[in-house]
């Protein structure tokens, strides 16, 4: 049998009796053919398919078109292969689609319908894609593999993937009657996620399901099946997941989950304010932030070099419109006292008169102001600055703590201290000659990360389980090979080093972050190394929860949030094995993942560093938080001792305290503001200065401290009632702490709401609820609260009586007193 004669029995043995149309994709070389095989033996099987009854369609696409090569549908040259342009070379009867990014050398009757496809959009409907699903058109695969098969990509745009978006591709494009203007709409791949396709799931399926037909070729095959067997599959796996055929799924979907959430979330706004060029520290807080919050847009408004404090007298200013949330104040001693020597009293006199400019600022805009102090370092070159003694600094350092030491919000950066834990220089005098940058390029980009290791804990977007591996994490070596006796904690190093490691950690725990043992290990053996051996510092109590299995790491660490009931992004994993932290990374990719030095003698510093486990401020609250989740295990043991929810409910003794905004417990409002994500009607991020202006100006801004038989008083929520007319309030935000759900006192709260707004004089209560990706426990409160919905974000109920709240519940009302 002849090449040609071969090539054509493959083709009818894949493809099906009747014919129809054939969309070929062809890679000759991944046949294998022999060494006298010509580029005329595949043109005659296609010609004998034509004369058989069938279309034919190869691919001839052109994407340089989308960077600017112009599209000639004659004489321009197919990428994908030389198989659609000996096609259009060899047979006069041959033509080619008009679309300048995706067109197909076509042959055979349905060539006119084929042509006519308007292309809207590349893979729509009214594409040539479209007609082959709706024709019962079989895809052949020519020697090359299904990843190239183009027809799965008008399943993804028909579902509307998350990974990719329409743009609009403008060129040249000659069809015939001269070059003229042409644009084409496609689907692209977003390359900021990164998406990485496989279509393999579909491909399984169509083999499981005997969909794919296939004949041998050489040292390759032929592989055909119908369209509308892939788009019955892919339609099916897309509805199920719109993730289904990225390999990359975890990561590209949390990149689109953050784009999400920081599009629906006002910008973060900075600003640095200093006498000196400000523009590398700038730089490198915004690349800090990017790498640190990508939840979060961050917005920067920079100074004119001098103006700062006109920028900041000024009220009707751009700084005072622009209003930063978070700013820096980074002056030093030279930028304070300026040139030559004045005496210590001039010197004070100086910095009482920067402190209460930043003290103005402060009140003036709301937000965080982050201080710099003022540390005696070497100048950047001789005698362009004074050189302050550590003496002068402390009296100046003093004066900044009279002015500044009793405002909320305000965090402090001990620039000395700071500079001693940057290796290398903190000056660099080519920098200050060129240009007044006050710090070298690497102290900036360590201030950089400074800062906005402070703007992560200020938005509290920081870390609330630490979980932990033990092997060379907790203690030296190999438990499952070393034995108790033969692991290293305690003595001489390196088991001294995984002491300080593990006192550390108790610390963090005492300020209320939680611990938790993921780790391959026998889970008997592991316990009894914690609990027995001497030198351990932290014992199974101090773990809040613990994995400690054969199964994977990424899979624990995310049962481990669910236990806790935390979310993944306030996880941060710490495990010496860079294989592990690369799962995580993968599979998990909103838990923070930490970089163990090599040598366990940096440990402690490490952890104590990294910019996660950051506190500007640590409430009451924080304390506790370690200690609740041993109530939560005895409250569910409770649980199951009772026959039902309100015998459960009464048998806690839950007292709810709710009390206006006050200087005790403000800090902690404004906490919950910004770090409460799942019991959250609107996730308005309030911050301590708002929240005041918000009671000043006549809301009700109360907060909601609960008790019960295990765990002692803490502040857990917070609601802002404000009025919207005289006979109307509005639930401006309703939030609970993930860690008190599951008490009842979700719907109690709007309840109590309710004779709240009766006594004000409301006639109407309406609850805001805006949906978001994370907040859906809380979707149904105000259903379950009894108000109804009006089509919108609304709730509405009326107040023409107060409404009965639950019998087991006990509630202090400091509101209406």
């Amino acid at each position: 049998m002849s090449h040609r004669q071969t090539i054509l029995a493959a083709l009818l043995r894949v493809l099906p009796e009747n014919s129809g149309i054939a969309v070929i994709h062809s890679s000759l070389a991944g046949l294998v053919p022999p060494a006298d095989f010509s580029l005329r033996d595949p043109l005659y099987a296609l010609d004998a398919l034509v004369r058989r009854g069938w279309t034919i369609a190869l691919p001839a696409f052109t994407f340089t078109f989308c960077s600017g090569s112009v599209f000639n549908a004659k004489h321009g040259r197919s990428e994908t292969g030389q198989l659609a342009d000996a096609l259009l070379r060899n047979f006069p009867q041959a033509a080619r689609t008009r679309h300048p990014i995706y067109s197909f050398a076509v042959m055979g009757s349905r060539v006119d319908d084929i042509l006519a496809c308007r292309s809207s959009t590349t893979f729509g409907d009214d594409s040539p894609f479209g007609l082959y699903e709706r024709e019962h058109a079989t895809v052949v695969m020519l020697g090359c593999s299904w990843a190239c098969n183009t027809q799965f990509h008008r399943y993804e745009e028909m579902a509307a993937v998350p990974y990719r978006y329409p743009k609009v591709f403008t060129g040249i494009a000659d069809f015939g009657a001269g070059p003229m203007p042409a644009q084409a709409t496609m689907w692209v791949r977003d390359l900021a996620a990164d998406p990485i396709n496989d279509f393999s799931p579909a491909v399984r399926k169509l083999r499981e399901n005997r969909l794919i037909a296939s004949a041998p070729l050489w040292r390759g095959s032929i592989e055909a099946a119908r369209v509308q067997n892939i788009a019955r599959i892919c339609r099916v796996d897309l509805a199920a997941d719109a993730y289904a055929y990225v390999a990359n799924a975890a990561e590209v979907s949390n990149i689109i989950a953050c784009r999400a959430e920081a599009a629906s979330h006002p910008a973060v706004r900075v600003a640095v304010l200093g006498s000196h060029n400000l523009h590398i520290l700038e730089q490198e807080w915004l690349s800090g932030l990017a790498a640190l919050l990508p939840e979060r847009r961050t917005e920067l408004h920079s100074i004119a070099f001098g103006q700062m404090r006109f920028a900041i007298l000024d009220m009707r200013s751009e700084l005072h419109a622009f209003a930063p949330g978070v700013r820096v104040f980074c002056d030093r001693v030279e930028d304070i006292v300026g040139e030559g020597t004045p005496g210590i009293e001039q010197v004070l006199a100086s910095v009482r008169e920067y402190a209460e400019l930043i003290a103005f600022m402060h009140k003036s805009i709301a937000g965080w102001t982050i201080v710099h102090r003022f540390a005696a370092m070497a100048a950047a070159a001789p005698g362009d600055a004074l050189r302050a003694s550590a003496a002068q600094c402390a009296q100046m350092n003093e004066v900044l703590d009279e002015v500044l030491g009793s405002q909320p919000q305000i965090a402090w950066v001990d620039l000395g201290a700071e500079a001693a834990t940057h290796e290398g220089a903190p000056r660099d005098a080519r920098l200050w000659y060129v240009g007044r940058f006050a710090f070298s390029k690497g102290f900036s980009e360590h201030l950089g990360r400074c800062w906005a290791a402070m703007s992560l804990s200020i938005l509290s977007k920081t870390a609330r389980v630490v979980v932990l591996d033990l092997d060379n994490t907790l203690w030296g070596g190999i438990l499952g090979e070393d034995g108790m006796t033969g692991i290293k904690i305690g003595g001489d190093y390196p088991g001294n080093a995984f002491v300080a490691f593990q006192r550390a950690l108790k610390e963090l725990r005492r300020r209320g972050i939680v611990l938790a043992i993921c780790s391959k290990n026998d889970e008997a053996t592991a316990l009894r190394a914690i609990d027995e051996l001497p030198s351990m510092v932290l014992r199974s109590a101090d773990f809040s929860a613990r994995r400690i299995n054969w199964q994977p790491k990424w899979e624990n660490v995310r049962e481990i949030a669910a236990e806790l009931n935390m979310g993944l992004d306030s996880v941060l994993f710490v495990d010496d094995n860079p294989l592990e932290r690369e799962g995580i990374r993968r599979n998990l990719p909103a838990v923070k993942t930490m970089e163990l030095p090599s040598d366990p003698a940096l440990y402690a510093d490490a952890l104590l560093a990294s910019p996660y486990l950051t506190a500007v401020t640590i409430t009451a609250e924080d304390y506790k938080r370690a200690d609740d989740f041993t109530a939560r295990k005895q409250r569910d043991t409770q649980r199951m001792q009772t026959a039902n929810l309100e015998d459960y409910y009464a048998s806690l003794d839950i007292v709810v305290t709710l009390s206006p905004l006050n200087e005790g417990n403000a800090q902690r409002a404004a906490q919950l503001c910004q770090k409460t994500n799942q019991f959250n009607t609107t996730t308005r991020r309030y911050d301590l200065r708002s929240l005041e202006r918000l009671a000043e100006s006549g809301a009700d801004v109360i907060v909601i401290r609960m008790s019960d038989r295990y765990s002692p008083a803490e502040n857990i929520g917070l609601m802002v009632l404000a009025p919207e007319d005289p006979a109307t309030g509005r639930i401006d935000l309703y939030l609970l702490s993930c860690r008190v759900l599951g008490r009842g006192i979700e719907t109690a709260i709007p309840q109590w709401a309710i004779d709240r707004a009766l006594r004000r004089g409301w006639t109407r209560l309406r609850g805001e609820l805006i949906e978001t990706d994370r907040n859906t426990p809380v979707r149904r409160v105000f259903i379950d609260a009894g108000f109804d919905s009006d089509g919108s974000d609304f709730w509405t109920t009326t107040t023409q009586s107060p409404p009965s709240l639950p019998a087991w519940l006990t509630i202090i009302d400091q509101v209406n007193r």
